[in-house]
């Protein structure tokens, strides 16, 4: 995050700031109590495994978008899990600003 000049984030939470690990709910809802965040459909999670990020996200009813390595990742990931929208998936965390902007 530090190298894409991208400043707009209100919580960065790792499992060893918090203690908590994905796939569990829990996680999700600490960093909406971190944020201060009215809901959890108001936080987006970012993260590169379909399951323990992307699925995890969404079960927690948070917004998510799947980081994939290039086109081929991406493509792979669409055609084996067909609940992935393809327009929540990016290949760096730049393309974050084609989503919220």
């Amino acid at each position: 995050l530090i190298n894409t000049n991208l400043t707009n984030f209100q919580v960065v939470l790792t499992p060893r700031t918090c203690g908590l690990y994905k796939p569990q709910k829990e996680v999700f809802f600490h960093a909406v109590n971190l944020g201060n965040i009215d809901s959890n459909d108001k936080l987006c999670h970012v993260g590169d495994d379909v399951k323990l990020d992307y699925q995890a996200a969404q079960a927690a009813n948070c917004q998510s978008i799947l980081l994939t390595k290039d086109e081929q990742a991406k493509q792979s990931s669409l055609n084996e899990h067909k609940d992935i929208d393809e327009n929540r998936v990016i290949f760096n965390f730049k393309e974050l600003l084609n989503i919220f902007i």
